[in-house]
């Protein structure tokens, strides 16, 4: 059994299994979209031989991974807290781990 993991809420569901029940507290309701989001989402991309990702995240709790950005040079990652303040930095040759925080984002630069 696989669950669906969402701030505050685990839904458990069965492998292939597409539904999701809901229900109101009160009178009737109907649901017209459901947003399924990752914990830490990843856009990244290159050109001139540079690359850069932008990770953003949900999760209430600090996020660690690690990310290969296309690109010569040294890999600089930086990570940003909730109110978009500088908290860590990393740099590495290649591959790097980022952790973003809570709410936060990074931006790794190669």
């Amino acid at each position: 059994m696989k669950s669906l993991t969402m701030p505050g809420h685990t839904v458990p569901s069965a492998a292939g299994s597409e539904s999701l029940t809901t229900r109101t507290d009160r009178g009737s309701g109907q649901l017209d979209a459901l947003l399924i989001t990752p914990l830490v989402s990843n856009l990244t991309t290159r050109g001139d031989g540079h690359g850069i990702a932008l990770l953003s995240s949900v999760a209430d709790t600090s996020r660690s991974l690690r990310i290969s950005v296309p690109g010569h040079g040294p890999t600089v990652a930086r990570s940003f807290d909730t109110y978009g303040q500088l908290v860590h930095i990393a740099i590495s040759a290649g591959p790097v781990t980022v952790t973003v925080p809570a709410g936060g984002f990074a931006i790794v630069q190669r």
